[in-house]
């Protein structure tokens, strides 16, 4: 909500080059909340790995962008934790994506009777 408010508050002023400033952060906001939807999936049962983790790569990705950028150090703090977490989850994710291990199956002694 807030993304989109402050796209339709300064559509007037987009020439003005401080809005610009601005975007990229606004894309990694909606990047980790895209991510945090779908990590949302897994507390009712409705994940979709493969989603879930492009969107942690994807909001981590953005994330570490803004970090490059000339931000504000709250700004900062703010991306760094938001693409540590997402860095951790992503690797986890990946990490338990591959399958189950098979289970062993037990001889059982045939009895003679």
């Amino acid at each position: 909500f807030f993304s989109l408010w402050i796209v339709i508050f300064y559509k007037t002023n987009a020439v003005n080059p401080i809005v610009w400033d601005y975007g990229i952060q606004i894309l990694a906001i909606a990047g980790v909340l895209l991510a945090s939807y779908r990590l949302s999936g897994y507390l009712f049962y409705r994940a979709n790995p493969r989603q879930t983790i492009f969107a942690c790569a994807l909001g981590l990705a953005i994330s570490l962008t803004v970090l490059m950028d000339n931000a504000s150090m709250g700004a900062r703090v703010l991306f760094a934790g938001w693409a540590i977490g997402l860095g951790v989850l992503c690797w986890v994710l990946v990490r338990n994506f591959g399958a189950a291990p098979a289970e062993e199956k037990k001889e059982e002694p045939i009895s003679g009777n």
